[in-house]
């Protein structure tokens, strides 16, 4: 054990289970609706703090509003609603960012909003 009771460490530490496989406990993520304009329209979007957080770094990397960023995945995401369209673009680009580094497969929808 790790020195904690019944295996059990603080959010987002790691612990291991009586196997002594590691754990990691995560902390419960809240979800925060914001309004947002896209082109001309206004429109809610429900993401996780996490995935906001992720938008925000992605769009100041590539010197693009939230706004923007947000319009050029809701022109590309087909289907899917846009929630769920910005969290697998967030997904995307950070896989992206990874394979660079020669670790993980490629996906294609964070380069087709590039």
């Amino acid at each position: 054990m790790d020195g904690n009771l019944n295996g059990r460490a603080a959010a987002g530490t790691r612990a291991v289970d009586r196997k002594g496989i590691p754990q990691v406990r995560h902390e419960r993520s809240t979800v925060a609706k914001r309004s947002i304009v896209i082109g001309r329209h206004k429109t809610s979007v429900s993401l996780e703090q996490p995935f906001w957080n992720a938008v925000h770094e992605i769009a100041h990397e590539r010197n693009v509003t939230i706004s923007e960023l947000i319009g050029l995945i809701d022109r590309g995401r087909g289907h899917a609603n846009l929630s769920s369209a910005i969290r697998l673009f967030v997904l995307d680009y950070y896989r992206g960012r990874t394979m660079s580094r020669g670790r993980v497969g490629s996906s294609a929808l964070a380069s087709r909003v590039s």
